[in-house]
This record gives C-alpha cells, structure tokens and sequence, in this order.
C-alpha cells in the first residue's frame, strides 16, 4: 500500500518496491503531477524499495525523504549519484503540511526493521503503521469488512515476521496505544476500521 496526502504541500507514504515502480509512477502522475511532490515518508528502507525511490528522484529532484536515521544511512549508501534532501527522525518529530494536517512520526524500531517508522495525520486521525497489522493480502478491499475472514493471513504475518521480536513490537505497541486513530493503514493488506481493537489486542 502506499498513501498521499495533499494539503498545503503534498506527501506520499510508503512507495512500493521496484517491482512495481513503473505502474505506481504511472497511476500517480494520474492523480498528481509527481514533481509537485514534497515528502516521501519511508515507513522503512530496503534494497528494493530504492529503485523506486530513485525514480521519484529522477522526475522530482527537490523532493525530500523523510526517514529514520538507519534509514538516511541505507539510503545514502544506495544512492551516490546525487545529492539527497532527507529528513531525519530521531525523536517524534512534526511535520505540518498545512490546512491542519500535522504529521507526528514515531520510531517502531524492531531487530528486523531498525529503520522502521509509523506516521500519524493528526486531522485524518490516521495512523500509518509501514510494517505493524499487516496481511499478504492483495484485492480490491480497502477496508477491512468482514474482518475476521482475514485473520488467518494476518496471524501467518505475525508468525512470519513479529513473532520472534515481540518485545520490540510490544514496545512500539506502547508508543502509538495513546494516538486516537480512526483506522489503520498497514503497508500490507486492507486498512484497520473494523477489526482495529480486535487485532491491537491479538499483538497484545
């Protein structure tokens, strides 16, 4: 999944991995031309990732990454052809887009996802959770009706990828518990209305 959020100044959350980038690049300039971009939010860096984050860079050289600073690392040991704007995140930052849409970011740092980095619209009252509440689920469904049909691909997830560092996800638990979230919306999967409290307590 991946996210915009346009205001005053515009930005994406989550660009997919290169599989994907020449798609993406395409229904995104559909919806806004890509240069007008101001912030990419990179719930966390991996090799595949950076081939779409240099394609944004080829067609918006102003855009600014915004990340954690394991993140920043990856980043700058993958790119060395340019210089790149990057945001760090070391504490719970702000971002204000304008038109009341301030972005509050948290690190959810785990073994697995060092980098990893939730990001929270204070108007939407949504959540972005990159990697936490996930499910390998790929369909039409934007929300997550009928909910408990996808519980056996979100426990598969966890099993997958949280089980063996629960510390550090209880851990992140504690820091977003507090953030009044309409919904989810995980990298992976439908969003998180119906199911929200339900599968909070199963990570739990």
């Amino acid at each position: 999944n991946s996210f915009l959020i346009q205001a005053e100044r515009t930005a994406l959350i989550d660009p997919p991995g290169g599989t994907f980038t020449q798609i993406f690049l395409e229904e995104l300039q559909r919806r806004i031309p890509i240069a007008q971009l101001d912030y990419a939010i990179l719930g966390h860096v991996n090799p595949n990732r950076i081939d779409t984050v240099k394609a944004l860079l080829e067609l918006n050289d102003r855009l600014t990454l915004i990340c954690t600073n394991p993140g920043a690392i990856a980043l700058r040991n993958a790119i060395t052809d340019r210089e790149i704007d990057i945001m760090v995140v070391r504490g719970e930052e702000t971002l204000d887009l304008g038109m009341e849409h301030v972005l509050q970011f948290i690190s959810t740092s785990t073994p697995r996802w060092p980098d990893a980095l939730c990001t929270y619209d204070a108007k939407s009252c949504i959540l972005f959770t990159d990697k936490l509440f996930g499910a390998h689920v790929c369909g039409d469904q934007v929300f997550d009706e009928g909910w408990q049909h996808y519980l056996p691909d979100r426990r598969y997830y966890f099993d997958c990828l949280m089980a063996n560092q629960t510390k550090q996800v209880e851990a992140a638990l504690d820091k977003i518990s507090a953030l009044p979230a309409n919904f989810y919306a995980p990298g992976h999967g439908p969003m998180l209305r119906y199911g929200l409290h339900e599968l909070v307590k199963l990570y739990g």
